[in-house]
């Protein structure tokens, strides 16, 4: 697909967007935003406007805001997300001026919200890469950047059906700042000046260490595992694992956590399987009562919190081929990382605990089990696998300050 094409196309269904979002968002204040309505009121001036699509990206977002606070003139900022868990997300931050929905990118929606917003700047993380928003804001004339970038090489595969469209669209960026060299190749095919393209790191590494209070009473001898973000496809193999563990080491407890709680079978059916919520228990937590055997995480922000209290980690959208999540998030607190082969996301990341001896990579549920049961065993082969994860992580720390001061140095944040 072309540019021009589909340009053409958005706009025929640009009047349909108010129709579509009655269909599908009920609430009236996301309807809005979506649409790139927003309350003039509570809007600062010239903000610099950061846009992430769900939590998983937001993790790297806050690290940044932290980095841009420290300038001597530091912007105010807003943050948009696309989905809900991101922008619940968001709203745990303490930087921002304002955090709302993006607007689905058709041109009336998207040009509604840069005349509401008025940015000094748009930063744009990861591969957000909407043709009608940067398009529009390159035209309304204020610069427009990548953090974090990435192009894996499955949505490389994917971007070639739609050639031209993506060749404009990032041939419109001020500046791409990327994860890895391989990212910073991709987005010099896609038409990024090659001037304008930078490797920084990801900024997910220098994420802020969660409390030191532990969400759960662990008792004498107890191992925990945590089963993270875990995808469709994936729910009978963490099942397969839990079962052989628990078969065989009766020390054993369980914390899932499902990507999308809301929409997650695991959770459906997790209480007829001795798994209690985690809402039921998070008000009574820290009162030193013993926690359940096996807990399933029904709410949104608190997985990171689990990593510090965990004998071991698997990271979820890796057995099933949804592409891996981040796995610095336990190897910040030197916990041993399991995941599948499918890390393509994050696919530096996984090499790197490879490399380190803080990971290993596993290939369906019964090596899972019999991996976790290899670990709980073995204390010295876990503890040499826990700092090798905290090697990995100090390794990777610094990625935000490098993006924030190479957006001063290109004048994108001025």
């Amino acid at each position: 697909m072309t540019d021009g094409l589909y340009r053409i196309a958005t706009t025929i269904a640009d009047p349909l967007a108010p129709l579509i979002a009655r269909l599908f968002v009920r609430d009236p204040r996301e309807r809005n935003e979506r649409l790139g309505r927003y309350g003039a009121d509570s809007l600062p001036a010239r903000p610099l406007w950061i846009h992430a699509a769900s939590a998983g990206e937001m993790t790297g977002v806050e690290p940044v805001l932290d980095e841009i606070a420290q300038l001597a003139a530091a912007p105010s900022v807003i943050v948009s997300a696309t989905t809900r868990t991101g922008r619940a997300r968001a709203g745990q931050f303490t930087q921002p001026a304002r955090v709302v929905f993006a607007p689905a990118d058709f041109p009336g929606c998207v040009r509604r919200a840069t005349g509401a917003l008025a940015p000094r700047a748009l930063l744009l993380v990861e591969t957000e890469l909407w043709p009608n928003l940067i398009r529009v804001a390159h035209e309304a004339g204020f610069p427009i950047a990548i953090g974090n970038g990435r192009i894996t090489a499955r949505s490389h595969s994917r971007m070639k059906r739609a050639g031209a469209l993506y060749r404009n669209t990032v041939s419109r960026l001020a500046a791409v700042g990327c994860q890895t060299e391989d990212d910073a190749a991709r987005f010099r095919e896609w038409g990024a000046q090659p001037d304008r393209v930078f490797v920084h790191g990801n900024t997910k590494a220098d994420q802020k260490a969660p409390s030191s209070a532990s969400p759960i009473a662990r008792q004498p001898g107890e191992r925990w595992i945590l089963f993270a973000s875990i995808r469709p496809g994936e729910e009978r193999a963490v099942a397969e694992a839990i079962a052989i563990v628990a078969g065989r080491d009766r020390s054993a407890r369980f914390v899932v956590g499902p990507r999308h709680p809301d929409r997650s079978p695991f959770l459906r059916t997790a209480h007829d399987h001795g798994f209690r919520r985690w809402s039921e228990l998070k008000e009574g937590a820290g009162s030193g009562e013993a926690s359940p055997e096996r807990i399933v995480l029904d709410t949104i922000g608190d997985q990171a919190s689990f990593f510090g209290a965990m004998d071991a980690a698997f990271i979820g959208g890796s057995l099933a081929d949804h592409g891996g999540h981040n796995p610095l998030e336990a190897a910040r607190v030197g916990t041993p990382v399991l995941f599948g082969p499918h890390m393509q996301n994050c696919r530096d990341l996984a090499d790197a605990l490879l490399a380190s001896g803080g990971g290993r990579e596993i290939r369906n549920g019964t090596e899972l089990g019999e991996t976790i049961l290899t670990l709980l065993r073995d204390d010295p082969a876990r503890d040499a696998m826990a700092e090798g994860a905290r090697t990995m992580f100090s390794s990777n720390r610094g990625a935000s300050r490098r993006l924030v001061q190479e957006l001063v140095a290109r004048e994108v944040l001025a």
